[in-house]
């Protein structure tokens, strides 16, 4: 997995935003969403690492996250 653009695409919606500047806080030009940037950063990572390593089953209200058994013997 990679961290290409994790602090730069918005956990809310996706966007990538380009030009961040030197400011510590993420605020995204498209859906306005705001979060300290190395926590934007962060939670990227872990929703890139849970999109690569995980399914998901959906039944009625409910979603049931599975983690592939491959991935898991290297979690910390």
């Amino acid at each position: 997995m990679t961290e290409e653009y994790t602090s730069k695409t918005c956990t809310h919606c996706g966007h990538v935003h380009s030009q961040l500047g030197g400011s510590k806080v993420f605020r995204c030009p498209e859906c306005g969403f705001t979060l300290p940037r190395d926590w934007n950063g962060a939670f990227g990572i872990f929703l890139k690492a849970l999109r690569d390593t995980a399914s998901v089953t959906l039944t009625g209200n409910s979603a049931i996250v599975a983690l592939s058994g491959n991935n898991r013997k290297n979690a910390a």
